[in-house]
């Protein structure tokens, strides 16, 4: 089989010649299935019989292919693909709100020795629980009740009052004291409670010592139980009766507790004092 070719401007038709000698069979001929022009362009034009097709529009040339990128590094190449590639709006990013640090710890002096004036003998052990600071089994106590071992405990039969000592060196000065904390294991009651606090007041120059009273109760007095009541020493809510300049010369030696001195029935009439201690603030002043 051969096929005749034609140089022309257009491609009208295709002739196919078969070997014309005789066969005996026709599985010997060859089948002609389709018939097609093999374009340049990778298109092909099959054959018909019919009338040639219209000639086709000549087609658009192919873009050039885009050069190989540039060896970028890979922080360079994750910027350059992020800014060419479009993106979905972003979500809206949450705002964090930086809260203010938390204010310093108050720095407190607590009380290093303890004495007792009930008439009556008062232990030296029982007058402990109320020096140093608050123990981890006077923490752990979440209701106000008569804890009586672990605090000291007024008389329940005369007046009494204990006396907390600050044997430290140097000795806390007066203008510097904000408060004197007293933590409570029981308020008592409203006629057997804290009558007065005083502080006992060393002067630097003289080297003599009084008792000033920054605390005396009164009916509207609601005292923290269990906890830390804080009896002020300076500010609007201070009863010192002194100046801030005649506390700036002097220092707190000593903090006297007073309890209402009528006789009880039972201890669970009376406050339980399980620490004092001088509050000094952020400790700046």
């Amino acid at each position: 089989m051969a096929l005749d070719a034609y140089k022309a401007d257009e491609v009208v038709a295709v002739k196919v010649n078969v070997n014309g000698t005789d066969v005996a069979d026709k599985t010997e001929l060859p089948v002609v299935a389709s018939l097609g022009l093999h374009l340049y362009d990778d298109f092909v034009i099959s054959g018909s019989s019919g009338p040639s097709p219209p000639p086709l529009p000549p087609r658009s040339p192919r873009p050039p292919s885009p050069p190989p990128p540039l060896a970028l590094a890979s922080t360079t190449t994750r910027r350059l693909t992020s800014s060419l590639t479009p993106t979905s709006p972003s979500k809206p990013t949450h705002s964090w709100h930086l809260h203010p640090p938390s204010p310093a710890p108050d720095v407190v002096v607590w009380a290093t020795s303890a004495t007792c004036y009930d008439n009556s003998s008062t232990s030296g052990a029982i007058l402990k629980r109320m020096v140093g600071p608050p123990s981890a089994k006077v923490l752990a106590i979440k209701a106000c009740k008569a804890t009586t071992t672990l605090g000291w405990v007024p008389s329940m039969k005369s007046p009494s009052y204990a006396v907390a000592n600050f044997n430290v060196s140097p000795l806390v000065i007066a203008n510097r004291v904000e408060s004197v904390d007293v933590y409570l294991l029981s308020r008592g009651t409203s006629n057997h409670g804290i009558t007065s606090i005083d502080i006992q007041l060393m002067a630097t120059a003289e080297g003599v010592s009084h008792w000033t009273t920054i605390y005396t109760a009164s009916a509207a007095d609601r005292l923290v139980c269990p906890g830390i009541k804080r009896f002020p020493v300076k500010g609007g809510a201070a009863q010192l009766p002194i100046t801030q300049e005649v506390l700036g010369a002097a220092q707190v030696a000593a903090v006297k507790i007073h309890v209402n001195g009528t006789g009880v029935a039972d201890k669970s009439q009376l406050p339980i004092v399980a620490a004092v201690g001088l509050n000094l603030g952020d400790g700046t002043a």
